[in-house]
């Protein structure tokens, strides 16, 4: 009796620690930020976020870039995707501003905000 209560304790873990994993959802980071600018003018500067997934579990995602003018002053938008699991997805984000030098940083956040 104490070997099968045993085993079926054995089996329900193993059956917790496979759901668990199923269930997770994605562990998303920031793989790499581009800042393209406009190819003409009144065309919006666009900050392409690469963000990597490299859990089993799928999900929607939040990524934030903010855009940096070289005299400091700060532009941020928000987009969300969906990702698979072990993937890599491109989120592109574009910001309508003065034409100038920009740098760009971005996060991302699972579940979305």
């Amino acid at each position: 009796m104490k070997l099968l209560f045993a085993a079926g304790m054995v089996c329900f873990a193993g059956l917790v620690v496979l759901f668990s994993l199923r269930c997770s959802g994605p562990r998303p980071t920031v793989a790499s930020v581009e800042v393209t600018p406009p190819e003409t003018e009144g065309s919006p500067y666009v900050v392409e976020v690469t963000v990597e997934n490299e859990s089993r579990g799928n999900g929607e995602i939040e990524v934030e870039a903010v855009l940096r003018s070289a005299s400091g002053r700060e532009y941020s938008a928000n987009e969300t995707a969906k990702v698979r699991a072990r993937s890599n997805v491109i989120v592109v984000i574009e910001f309508s501003v003065e034409p100038g030098e920009y740098t760009a940083t971005a996060t991302v956040d699972y579940p979305p905000r």
